[in-house]
């Protein structure tokens, strides 16, 4: 019961006052605070995506060659680190692309 009453220290009105509701609430919100992280996750994913695209359409190369040239090479990238070098060390990511690009 304590753990209900911590957590709907921001609600209001009968979400306060009775226990019932209380607990359902609370469940609700922790499902949705779930839910939440996870869709946090995927927009991060997709944001790291769409800036390895753009970098790589600079240099006339779509991303989805970009990672198949990456893993013939033997090229173990993630996504994240794909796209912290084109914004970081824009040189280092051209370079990449021009060796992986000449190799086949």
């Amino acid at each position: 019961m304590r753990f209900f009453l911590k957590n709907v220290s921001g609600f209001s009105r009968s979400s306060v006052r009775s226990s019932n509701t209380q607990i359902g609430r609370v469940k609700r919100a922790l499902r949705n605070h779930f839910v939440s992280r996870r869709l946090l996750k995927r927009q991060v994913r997709q944001t790291w995506i769409s800036q390895a695209n753009a970098l790589a359409r600079r240099y006339n190369m779509p991303y989805s060659r970009f990672l198949y040239l990456l893993r013939q090479n033997n090229i173990l990238l993630n996504k994240k680190m794909i796209s912290y070098m084109g914004n970081a060390e824009n040189l280092s990511f051209g370079s990449l692309l021009v060796v992986c690009s000449k190799k086949t």
